[in-house]
């Protein structure tokens, strides 16, 4: 019964994603709420709940109205990845990076450094401090301190993205 289950959420989300790739938002929200919902109810593995909410906010975020939903589900969604053993760190990244940059659009830089310093510590377990994932999450926190004149952890943070493209 799982694979039945596991078999519809695929293809929800594979729906979702080519209407997101097409600009087709309204569709995109449909197949990815549709996907959400299989994978909570049928408790399928986190990863596809997490996947889901992921993909719905970012169906909802070119919305206006629905950002404080899209933000909601970004944090669902790293709250899941954060629990799960095969992290999958480009998706993880994708999405810590998408919630901080809606943090900061939104001029609320104290809410996204802290986010982003979960996920680098995330990622690191996973991958070790070399990993090329944490590159953007640096980079993120470099602008931040940057704009908030701590100029000098900003260095240190772009620095520290320097060093792992090398």
């Amino acid at each position: 019964m799982i694979a039945v289950h596991q078999a519809i959420w695929t293809n929800y989300f594979q729906v979702g994603e080519a209407a997101l790739a097409s600009g087709d938002f309204i569709t995109a929200e449909a197949m990815f709420r549709e996907a959400l919902m299989v994978a909570s109810v049928q408790a399928l593995e986190p990863m596809h709940e997490a996947n889901s909410a992921f993909a719905l906010a970012l169906a909802l975020l070119p919305q206006r109205p629905q950002r404080a939903e899209a933000q909601q589900l970004m944090r669902r969604a790293v709250r899941i990845y954060a629990t799960v053993e095969n992290l999958d760190c480009q998706t993880f990244v994708s999405c810590v990076s998408s919630l901080a940059d809606s943090y900061c659009q939104e001029d609320f830089p104290e809410r996204a450094l802290p986010l982003l310093k979960q996920a680098v510590k995330r990622v690191s377990q996973q991958t070790g401090l070399a990993a090329p994932h944490l590159v953007p999450l640096f980079k993120r926190m470099a602008l931040i301190y940057s704009e908030k004149r701590y100029h000098r952890k900003a260095d240190q943070c772009f620095q520290r993205s320097l060093q792992l493209l090398n």
